[in-house]
């Protein structure tokens, strides 16, 4: 009410007639502007915790698609585990036909005897199921998923390296949210595979042989473990390590200055011996929501650590350059991969978070694409504390996985976004060490 119509209404004599309504009306002004107040609050709190938001809702809705199993960890016998020594045993390895084996078009497949070196590959979660804290193996929906790992992730290192890829009782997806205790159980179990696997690994190259080691999400945290109990406690396994890639793990970089004595942070597209690099992908403007899920966190040789918000390793893949260097780089980009199935489709977050197999056919067919930013400008990367930033792309233009990839969160583009990058390095790394080795440098 104005302070016009307030004199009117004195005036014509209403105003006592018409106080009882006045007071009820403004009584509802009141309640109306505390609610107002209220909400402009919640909503300011709801920016403010917005990554802890979007975590709590991603989390929440993947709970309800892929399960947490209802037991703890010790209450249910584990899967049988599996023997190194047979074939069976690997998803990929020199002379087995694999999904690791397949060649981007228009390039040349490299016989495993003309390879310059190994490569041991550890593969992220495919097993959604809440029945068990660790896969059984086989598993017909996990192995699904294995496949795609091989086809889109580790053929990056075949026109260089032969292939070993270890079949594990992965630990399952929901060992990340399922409670600290039973998720660090179940990803210990895990991890022993990986060890056991690894020492195959060496025992099959021969013991002074030269290699790489490589891995993306869970098989990245299996990985950091490995590396400092098998590698960098010793000054040879340095030097014969050429570099480890581990990809999209939100290592923590205090690991080089804590419990790294050897090992460094690679800072140049051909730095070998005892190098690692490694980055996890997000739209510029996006949270990394992955540095804000509640998980497990990550091993130290004092113990598992949960260390949110903290700098994480972040190299440049396009410049091959250390964390938080360079800026925004377009010049180098070597584009993205994309491996289609046969249904011609991307497919959604509830089919790929299935319990059971999308019956899928992956086509034997790699090609290069460049991804489609919303801005229109080149695609860049540039690499910052807490990830590596990218353009915001159209999903549509992000292949098979495009959907997967929600509000530029790339987790699921960490290799396929720069396989042509990662493909290039490996060869450059690799002939740089055997150059050095040479030499006598």
């Amino acid at each position: 009410m104005t302070l016009l119509e307030t004199s009117a209404f004195i005036s014509h004599g209403n105003f006592f007639k018409s106080s009882a309504s006045f007071s009820t009306n403004m009584g509802n002004f009141f309640t109306r502007q505390r609610a107002a107040v209220v909400s402009a609050l919640l909503l300011a709190w709801g920016y403010y915790k917005r990554k802890e938001l979007m975590a709590w809702m991603l989390v929440k809705y993947m709970i309800s698609k892929v399960g947490v199993p209802a037991h703890k960890f010790e209450d249910k016998p584990a899967p049988p585990a599996l023997d190194y020594k047979k074939i069976s045993s690997w998803a990929a390895r020199p002379g087995q036909d694999s999904f690791a084996e397949v060649v981007p078009n228009g390039e040349k497949t490299i016989p495993n005897k003309d390879r310059l070196t190994d490569c041991f590959f550890v593969h992220p979660t495919g097993y959604f199921r809440g029945d068990h804290w660790n896969s059984p193996i086989p598993d017909e929906q996990a192995d699904e998923q294995t496949l795609w790992m091989l086809g889109g992730e580790a053929s990056a290192y075949n026109g260089t390296c032969r292939i070993w890829a270890p079949h594990y009782r992965q630990a399952c997806l929901g060992s990340y949210w399922g409670g600290v205790e039973n998720g660090r159980k179940a990803l210990s179990f895990a991890y022993a595979d990986v060890a056991r696997a690894f020492q195959q690994f060496l025992i099959e190259i021969g013991p002074d042989a030269h290699f790489i080691l490589a891995s993306h999400s869970q098989g990245g945290h299996h990985m950091v473990r490995l590396l400092e109990e098998y590698v960098d406690n010793s000054s040879s396994m340095c030097k014969r390590m050429i570099a480890c890639y581990m990809i999209g793990s939100l290592i923590p970089l205090d690991k080089f200055t804590r419990t790294f004595n050897r090992l460094k942070e690679g800072e140049a597209p051909t730095s070998h011996s005892g190098v690692v690099v490694g980055w996890d992908t997000s739209a510029d403007k996006a949270e990394n929501l992955g540095s804000t899920l509640p998980n497990p966190g990550i091993y130290y040789n004092t113990g598992w650590e949960f260390k949110p918000h903290s700098p994480v390793l972040g190299t440049n893949p396009i410049t091959w350059t250390k964390t938080g260097t360079g800026g925004k780089v377009t010049k180098g980009y070597l584009g993205q991969m994309i491996m289609d199935t046969d249904h011609g489709r991307q497919i959604e977050l509830h089919e790929y978070l299935s319990p059971t197999p999308m019956g899928l056919t992956f086509v034997r067919n790699l090609r290069r694409e460049d991804p489609t930013t919303v801005s229109g400008e080149d695609f860049w990367a540039e690499s910052r504390l807490d990830k590596l930033a990218v353009p915001e792309c159209e999903l549509k233009s992000l292949g098979t996985l495009g959907q997967i990839m929600l509000g530029g969160f790339y987790h699921c583009g960490d290799y396929s976004l720069f396989y042509y990058n990662i493909r290039a390095n490996v060869k450059a790394r690799v002939t740089a060490y055997l150059g050095a080795c040479a030499s006598g440098t």
